[in-house]
């Protein structure tokens, strides 16, 4: 299943600052979310509100809409 991914002005933001190998990690995870649908290590943490998880501890957030397959990232 692919999804669409929509992300925020604020999540670009965050973005720049990291490290070049942190950016390299998430845009690898993000491209496994969009083209298999894989998450890889997750868990909802409110309401219609998931994280997802690095060993490392970082944690990135989003809105999961089923009917339309769109992750928000915050």
């Amino acid at each position: 299943m692919k999804y669409k991914i929509l992300i925020t002005e604020e999540f670009e933001d965050w973005l720049e600052e990291e490290t070049a190998r942190s950016r390299v990690q998430i845009a690898k995870r993000i491209e496994n979310i969009q083209e298999d649908g894989h998450f890889g290590d997750h868990k909802q943490v409110k309401n219609k509100v998931w994280e997802l998880r690095w060993e490392n501890g970082r944690r990135i957030y989003y809105s999961f809409i089923p009917t339309t397959q769109v992750l928000l990232l915050l």
